[in-house]
C-alpha cells in the first residue's frame, strides 16, 4: 500500500499487512511527522477485479489512470511506529511487549549505552596505542640517529653542525 505523509508528501510503500487491523502510528523519514495512515478495507486491495459483494454485478472497468504528478522518490525507512499518547516518549521497552523489535528503523540502529561505553573504550585504547606506536618510532629513529651517528656525518656533511649543536661530536 502506498502512504503520502501529510506534511512533505513523500510516498512510502508498506506492506497493507502492517497496517491491517488496529490503527498505526506512522512516521516519516523525511520530516519526521507521525500520523495515522487510513488503512485499507478488510479483504480488499486496489487490484480487486472479483465482482462485487454488494450487488453481486462485476466491478466497473477501470477508467485509464491519469499521468501521476512527479511524486518524491519513496524511501524504506518509513515504518510504523508504537501508539503512544501526545507527548509521551516512544517508550518501545515497556512490560507489555518485551519482545518486539523496535518498529522504527532509527530505532533499531541507535545502541545502547552498554555498546556505546564499550565502543568508547575500543576507540580510546585504539588511539592510545597508536600514541604508543608513534612515540616508539621516534625514539627507535633517535636511537638510531644517535648509534651510528659517525656514518650519518660522514655521508652528510651538513649533519657535523647538528651533532655539534647538540654535543654528540
Amino acid at each position: 500500500m502506498r502512504i503520502v505523509c501529510p506534511n512533505c508528501q513523500a510516498t512510502y510503500d508498506v506492506p497493507e499487512s502492517l497496517l491491517v487491523g488496529a490503527p498505526r502510528r506512522v512516521r516519516c523519514a523525511r520530516c519526521t511527522k507521525e500520523w495515522l495512515p487510513e488503512a485499507p478495507p478488510a479483504g480488499t486491495s486496489p487490484d480487486d477485479t472479483g465482482p462485487d459483494p454488494a450487488d453481486g454485478s462485476p466491478p466497473a472497468a477501470k477508467a485509464p489512470a491519469a499521468p501521476a504528478t512527479p511524486q518524491p522518490p519513496t524511501s524504506p525507512l518509513a515504518a510504523p511506529v508504537a501508539a503512544h499518547p501526545a507527548g509521551a516518549p516512544n517508550d518501545t521497552s515497556s512490560a507489555a511487549s518485551p519482545a518486539l523489535p523496535s518498529p522504527h528503523p532509527a530505532d533499531r540502529l541507535t545502541p545502547d549505552a552498554a555498546t556505546m561505553r564499550q565502543a568508547q573504550r575500543r576507540m580510546i585504547v585504539v588511539s592510545m596505542l597508536g600514541w604508543v606506536a608513534s612515540v616508539a618510532a621516534l625514539a627507535g629513529l633517535a636511537w638510531a640517529a644517535f648509534v651510528w651517528r659517525d656514518s650519518i656525518m660522514a655521508a652528510w656533511e651538513p649533519s657535523k653542525r647538528l651533532y655539534a649543536a647538540l654535543g654528540l661530536i
